[in-house]
């Protein structure tokens, strides 16, 4: 993205929300105690037992869950 462009995201009303410019959708955290709430942390080998997780559930629809890469997270 480019800096000072204004962020442009749909809430998709199912935990996600897609950003309109690169067309990635993302988890919406929350604070609820679940797999979905925020203060949870994960080491880098858990971080992909959460995506197995999420993908086995089909969270939101969706069982291609993957953890972004670093260009997607700027």
């Amino acid at each position: 993205s480019q800096a000072g462009t204004p962020f442009d995201f749909t809430n998709n009303g199912d935990g996600t929300i897609t950003d309109e410019r690169t067309g990635l959708m993302w988890e919406v955290l929350g604070d609820d105690g679940s797999i979905h709430d925020w203060n949870n942390t994960y080491s880098w080998a858990n971080a992909f037992v959460k995506v197995q997780d999420l993908n086995t559930a089909v969270f939101a629809g969706h069982s291609d869950w993957r953890l972004p890469n670093v260009r997607e997270l700027q």
